[in-house]
């Protein structure tokens, strides 16, 4: 459950939304719609699918995190 919510205020902190993560995870090769993510993302959905949302979507955070940090100093 924690990393749940850690990738739910991520988006947040990060003023992003679920549109957003869709289309950044599509370009990984991430196929998956706001259903299935806000799903996933709250628990209510379970399977082999899961994990891998969970880790790209947290991959492709800390990319973001990472080029804002490097574009504000």
């Amino acid at each position: 459950m924690e990393t749940r919510v850690s990738l739910r205020s991520r988006l947040q902190d990060n003023h992003l939304n679920y549109s957003w993560l869709i289309y950044a995870l599509k370009l990984r090769g991430v196929e998956v719609d706001k259903s299935t993510l806000s799903s996933a993302v709250n628990g209510t959905i379970s399977g082999p699918r899961v994990p891998k949302i969970m880790e790209a979507s947290h991959f492709v955070l800390d990319e973001y995190e990472k080029f804002m940090r490097s574009i504000t100093v």
